[in-house]
């Protein structure tokens, strides 16, 4: 019987597979976000296919403000004139950091090609 007020519409609810893949497609894609790329000199020598001279992580406290190791740049690149250095959260950095991120600990990768 109805009372002649019309009753509101409720949005459908949304599946929970729809919130697993977006989560899922969050953590693959959002580390792409977090690239910062800075040239040195002329950069690599073969811009195309550059050689991975070194690799290092580096740790934060406190959400980044405060570093536990320094990742220096041109000492990873041993003295080299030319070289392109990439900070980033890899996929792996952000598992991680998933797990560590209660008590503010972060994790970044830093790789500096030739």
């Amino acid at each position: 019987m109805s009372n002649g007020i019309a009753e509101p519409v409720r949005p459908a609810a949304h599946p929970p597979r729809l919130l697993r893949l977006t989560a899922a497609l969050a953590l693959v894609l959002l580390p792409g976000c977090f690239t910062f790329t800075h040239t040195v000199g002329n950069g690599p020598a073969n811009a195309k296919a550059p050689v991975v001279a070194a690799e290092e992580t580096r740790w934060f406290a406190l959400y980044g403000i405060v570093p536990f190791n320094d990742a220096d740049s041109k000492s990873l690149a041993g003295g080299a004139r030319d070289y392109r250095v990439t900070t980033k959260f890899t996929v792996l950095d952000c598992v991680i950091t998933c797990f560590t991120s209660f008590v503010t600990i972060y994790r970044q990768t830093v790789i500096v090609e030739k």
